[in-house]
């Protein structure tokens, strides 16, 4: 939040911009209160060059999923990786987890650049 007015309410965005939203709009808005939730859904595509062989493929499939599973703030019933597509210059891994952290700058890396 960076300003409440009478008319309107100032937010800053994560991306650093400002963003004005009139009261009479909040009102009647579902807003969600990020710092209620109780964990943070992470979502990364992981491209790997097409030169990569199949054992070196499910090798990486093999070892992110494990180091996901094993990470004491991931919940380990989420978290998963794959073989999401065949992008037009790498092979792109996607990966997904909950990371039990409710602050954002706590987060890993790639949950900030979305």
């Amino acid at each position: 939040m960076e300003d409440i007015g009478l008319r309107s309410t100032r937010i800053r965005t994560y991306e650093r911009g400002l963003i004005s939203v009139p009261n009479g709009s909040l009102a009647t808005a579902n807003v969600e209160n990020l710092s209620a939730r109780d964990k943070m859904r992470v979502s990364c595509k992981i491209p790997l060059r097409y030169e990569t062989s199949r054992e070196q493929l499910e090798r990486v499939l093999a070892d992110v999923s494990t180091m996901l599973r094993a990470h004491p703030r991931v919940e380990s019933s989420t978290a998963w990786i794959r073989l999401a597509r065949l992008a037009e210059s790498a092979l792109e891994l996607e990966m997904q987890a909950y990371v039990l952290t409710r602050d954002f700058d706590d987060s890993p890396p790639c949950a900030k650049t979305g």
